[in-house]
């Protein structure tokens, strides 16, 4: 059997991630098939979701996409000969989360009918911001679908009228 290890994710974002390993061995027979395969609990296989990266022995990069943001995912190279398939060491990462970090500006300039406020987004966790605003209501802890201010896509402070 090839005797192989998994390389630690790499370049982690809210859906995709680089792993690999390295061949260190073939087992005395033509590697057939090499990648990784990764899943939501430890030591995935190559019915799970894998990749399928080559023959050759040494070392090798991987990419993962399609992940979910802020999910624990464990990955293990893999490689193939004619004796069977071997794996390399479990090792697991966490995608991005997709919350975003912000405050919100203490209303000014209060009239009957208007008032200024705004916020200042302090971190996109790790997506681009699409949107940005500020909502009220008359009760506590209002949302988009109340009534909203659209803002810009921008990190940092922003106004809002």
């Amino acid at each position: 059997m090839p005797v192989l290890t998994t390389t630690f994710a790499t370049s982690i974002t809210l859906t995709s991630a680089i792993s690999g390993g390295t061949i260190t061995s073939n087992g005395g027979a033509s590697i057939t098939a090499s990648g990784i395969c990764w899943a939501l609990t430890p030591n995935p296989v190559v019915t799970d979701s894998h990749t399928t990266d080559g023959t050759a022995s040494g070392s090798f990069p991987s990419s993962m996409t399609g992940l979910s943001a802020g999910t624990t995912y464990y990955v293990r190279a893999y490689a193939t000969n004619s004796a069977g398939t071997a794996y390399g060491n479990d090792v697991s990462f966490t995608t991005t989360s997709t919350s975003a970090s912000l405050t919100t500006a203490v209303p000014s300039s209060i009239t009957l009918t208007t008032a200024v406020s705004g916020g200042t987004i302090i971190s996109n966790g790790g997506a681009a911001i699409t949107v940005s605003g500020i909502c009220w209501a008359t009760t506590q802890n209002p949302v988009v679908t109340d009534s909203h201010t659209t803002d810009g896509t921008l990190t940092g402070s922003f106004p809002a009228l």
